[in-house]
């Protein structure tokens, strides 16, 4: 049975609400009564309610602010609002403000309130359910053997366990199969690690970890034609071993199975992976030599603009640019125009030097990083610091974008100090509201201007049209989510305030020279 706390000012109405309803037929309790917000408050942590009924207009804290402390010091509890017919606008801000509904006090609807009663407990339920599920799965993970595995792992690359019997004998042990060669060691790691596990405390990094490995694990069974084995290495970062004697299983088809590893990891925990392959061997002795060769070769990822499979034996080594160039790179970096915010377009010019330089030599993704760090001294360090961000994007391309977008974003900062006040407001605005169906009077309405006068005003100092204003900024905010590849072609369209697919492909070539796809496809380095 729920417990129910009723709140309202009228001792006439508790006492009417408390008699109308059949409480316990429903399931329900009332366990106590308040008179205002304070009281409620007070109540809260004594009775333990499930429900509290809250009457709108209530002296010393009335209804909507009782709701919002409610929510923040006591989310468990679900609140439904108590109002007159003359209260109707309030109960709306309440359910906007979290509350899951409201009753009438008079006159009484005994379905609507049992409705509203319903949605509150199922959604306490849900919630139960939810955490209880997570205790579970929390208790599997604890028990379950990947803890097991990675330890098995550890000693097999650390030189630990290095004979083959005992490598065979150990495994059976765990339910892993090692006599399956030919092998083929897969290194997996999730793309942009530092990011990804920054987002998470170190508390719940098991069950992510857990839930990886279970979702690369379901997925495998149900799309490779061949045994695997699945080995923990440490957070965000896993070793497949794949028996590759299977006929049927090219490389053609291990690249495609791989590949689809991505759509559930990305629908369920927002992450890609980057991968590398080594070649086929034989010999289990040498899977520590192999793994570290594996390993080591996913700093190619660098130069992929999203990340693709890495085929050990097939990757071209990293080469130093000669210094000559790194001289006139130097020579020509754009501090002055970086420093003084002035219009990007230099400094994108110089980025297209920089991308065909370091694409054609592939240098060290060290060296890259350390170039562009020497290079950012030369700025002052307020100037310096959103750039050195950049330098930790997980690949070339998306540094370089992200360079480009930086220095946007600093030279439309820096523009907003000299436009007019309302120029800038309209600007800041439409940046805010990019996946939105903007028109000019709604920008003018939002600013209070009228529209043919920020039209005018907007065009003198800003250089273009707020139409193309508009346009203009929706193209580089596609090109962000294409680089960033979080969604597909189709799905950025409503977030970038697109109404058709084809006609943003349509404006995305105009404004570009490319399509969506050869963008991307550039962005990878033609792959």
């Amino acid at each position: 049975m729920k417990k129910i706390l009723l709140v309202d000012d009228e001792p006439l109405a508790l006492k009417h609400i408390r008699h109308t309803y059949p409480w316990k037929d429903w399931g329900y309790e009332i366990v106590g009564e308040a008179g205002n917000g304070e009281e409620c408050l007070g109540m809260i942590d004594r009775h333990q309610p499930h429900i509290a009924l809250l009457d709108i207009t209530m002296p010393v804290m009335d209804g909507l602010r009782t709701l919002k402390e409610i929510r923040v010091r006591y989310p468990a509890v679900r609140c439904i609002m108590l109002t007159a017919h003359r209260d109707f606008d309030f109960a709306q801000q309440a359910i906007q403000s979290g509350a899951m509904g409201y009753i009438l006090k008079s006159p009484i609807d005994m379905e609507a309130t049992r409705s509203a009663l319903d949605r509150a407990s199922a959604d306490l339920d849900k919630e139960l359910d939810l955490e209880t599920n997570k205790r579970a799965r929390l208790k599997i993970v604890q028990n379950y053997q990947y803890s097991l595995r990675k330890d098995y792992f550890d000693k097999i690359i650390s030189g630990v366990l290095a004979e083959r019997q005992e490598m065979v004998r150990i495994g059976a042990e765990l339910d892993i199969d090692l006599e399956m060669p030919p092998y083929r060691l897969i290194v997996c790691r999730v793309d942009d690690l530092a990011r990804y596990a920054a987002r998470y405390s170190e508390k719940d990094k098991p069950l992510l970890e857990f839930s990886m490995l279970e979702i690369v694990r379901e997925t495998l069974v149900e799309k490779l034609p061949a045994g695997f084995e699945l080995f923990p290495n440490r957070f965000g970062q896993f070793t497949l071993l794949i028996n590759t004697s299977e006929p049927a299983l090219s490389e053609e088809l291990l690249r495609e199975r791989l590949l689809q590893l991505e759509k559930p990891l990305q629908q369920l925990m927002s992450v890609r992976l980057c991968m590398s392959l080594s070649p086929s061997f034989e010999a289990l002795h040498l899977l520590r030599r192999v793994y570290s060769r594996a390993e080591h070769h996913l700093r190619y990822r660098y130069y992929q603009g999203n990340p693709n499979p890495i085929f050990v034996e097939k990757e071209i080594p990293f080469h130093p640019v000669p210094p000559n160039y790194l001289e006139q790179l130097s020579g020509s970096f754009p501090k002055e125009a970086l420093s003084q915010g002035e219009d990007p377009q230099t400094f994108k010019l110089w980025l297209q030097q920089l991308e065909q330089v370091f694409g054609e030599y592939r240098p060290e993704p060290a060296e890259v990083r350390g170039f562009l760090k020497e290079l950012l001294l030369h700025l002052p360090d307020r100037m310096a610091q959103p750039y050195e961000a950049a330098l930790e994007e997980p690949s070339f391309p998306l540094t370089v974008a992200s360079l480009s977008r930086i220095c946007e974003e600093q030279y439309r900062k820096h523009q907003q100090k000299r436009l007019r006040p309302e120029v800038a407001l309209a600007k800041q605005y439409i940046d805010q509201h990019l996946g939105d169906d903007l028109s000019l009077e709604d920008i003018a309405r939002e600013i209070q201007f009228s529209p043919s006068h920020l039209g005018h005003m907007f065009k003198k100092e800003v250089g273009m049209t707020v139409f193309d204003y508009i346009l203009s900024r929706r193209i580089e905010l596609a090109k962000k989510y294409l680089l960033d590849g979080q969604y597909r072609n189709y799905e950025l369209v409503d977030r970038i305030g697109f109404n058709s697919y084809s006609y943003f492909c349509t404006m995305f070539k105009k404004y570009t020279g490319m399509t969506p796809n050869e963008f991307k496809n550039e962005a990878r380095g033609g792959k």
